[in-house]
């Protein structure tokens, strides 16, 4: 074999080897082409991840109306509907949960939802926000337009009790709407409440806990308007039930005319963490086995802590008020010291404590109560009031009926 047919050889394989590649290559372009779409077990790179739909890109009139579309989306078994895309003032038409029955969390951006209807969480659901949007803010906010009547936002409505009904890190802002209310609870339970939440310029209601709420906590809270009426009722808590109780909240109204009462408790549980604001009455306790610690009033205010007649086992510790000619806590039991006050007792007191019994037992670290460890008089009457337990009920009276109570009413306690 000569050189040149060496040559000629070698250019016929490399030839051959160059076929064979553009067909290898040829197949595996036919191969991908054909593949059906990529399948991640949980989630494609740039995808949503499964059990989460974008609201922002589902089909609807306004933002409310994608978010009930994200809702529609997701399987039975629920799961997250992400809102947080979507921003900026919002005018809706409708409640995003309308006709939603599954459970889950809604996540919600810089965005402020203006809703002529009010927002029905349901069981077991979350609502959650980037945090308190303010006047002018770019945070998250539920507002009342001037035609909503009712609350802004509902947690659960129904016969049947809810647990693990949820709103967190957002405001609820009544737009100063005579007729809106803030926050309605009045089924959900366990689990169930406020988290890092504003209540803003709410002229009627901000917070309404009512009867069929039990057992649900409400944690760093703030009920913020200005002065409307004194018939303005920024804090009711009226269950027939206990709660958890409110840890951490304040409550202002910054200008006059300022509310008889800013905050009524008349459901047992332990308030803790309050400061109050603006108000002729700060704190009226009304139902008995309350627990009161870490309070503070403002230089605005009349009376800090006023007791109820009729009312035993109460127990406030750590009272503060900064209102030079104020009242540190007035007791309407007969038979007890009534008034504790500034000028008495400086600003402040550490605890004072009611027990049962006719006259009931008294004893606070103010020098000015006489301790009462003991009655005088040991007969039937001065013993303890046996009270009945409470049955685990869900559906408050003016729901049946149709009308709402007098909430400015004095009710009657369950014993």
């Amino acid at each position: 074999m000569g050189r040149h047919r060496l040559t000629r050889l070698a250019k016929r394989n490399r030839k051959a080897l160059d076929l064979q590649a553009a067909v290898l290559l040829f197949t595996l372009i036919l191969v991908a082409v054909s593949a059906p779409a990529q399948q991640c077990p949980q989630a494609c790179p740039g995808s949503q991840p499964r059990g989460m739909v974008s609201a922002e890109q589902q089909t609807g009139a306004d933002g409310c109306a994608k978010i009930n579309a994200g809702w529609t989306a997701l399987p039975l078994t629920g799961g997250v509907v992400d809102a947080r895309q979507i921003i900026g003032a919002q005018p809706c038409a409708s409640d995003p949960f309308d006709g939603i029955e599954k459970a889950g969390e809604t996540l919600i951006g810089g965005a402020t939802f203006q809703t002529p209807t009010g927002w029905v969480l349901k069981d077991k659901s979350i609502i959650r926000g980037i945090g308190r949007g303010d006047p002018e803010s770019n945070n998250s906010v539920i507002e009342a337009s001037s035609t909503l009547s009712g609350p802004v936002l509902h947690l659960a409505s129904s016969p049947i009790a809810f647990e693990g009904v949820r709103a967190e890190n957002l405001t609820v802002d009544c737009n100063n709407n005579d007729n809106a209310t803030g926050v309605l609870d009045n089924a959900a339970q366990e689990e169930s409440g406020l988290r890092h939440v504003l209540i803003l310029s709410c002229t009627k209601i901000g917070l309404d806990i009512e009867h069929g709420s039990q057992n649900s906590s409400f944690d760093d809270l703030e009920i913020l308007s200005a002065g409307s009426s004194s018939a303005t009722q920024p804090v009711i808590v009226n269950t027939e039930g206990p709660i958890r109780g409110i840890h951490g909240i304040t409550v202002n109204t910054w200008s006059q005319p300022y509310p008889a009462v800013a905050m009524q408790i008349r459901t047992m549980g332990s308030y803790t963490d309050m400061h109050c604001e603006g108000a002729t009455t700060c704190f009226y306790i009304d139902a008995d086995d309350i627990t009161l610690m870490n309070v503070e009033c403002g230089s605005n205010v009349r009376i800090c802590v006023q007791i109820a007649p009729g009312v035993q086992n109460v127990t406030i510790m750590g009272l503060f008020s900064s209102a030079p000619n104020g009242i540190l806590i007035e007791n309407n039991l007969p038979g007890t010291s009534p008034v504790l006050t500034n000028a008495t007792d400086g600003a402040g007191i550490g605890w004072y404590s009611i027990g049962d019994g006719t006259p009931p037992t008294v004893c606070s670290s103010s020098v000015y109560v006489t301790c009462t460890f003991k009655r005088a008089d040991p007969t039937p009457s001065s013993t303890p009031v046996q009270r009945i337990a409470v049955p685990r009920t869900v559906t408050p009276p003016y729901l049946a009926t149709g009308s709402r109570p007098n909430l400015g009413q004095q009710r009657a306690r369950v014993r």
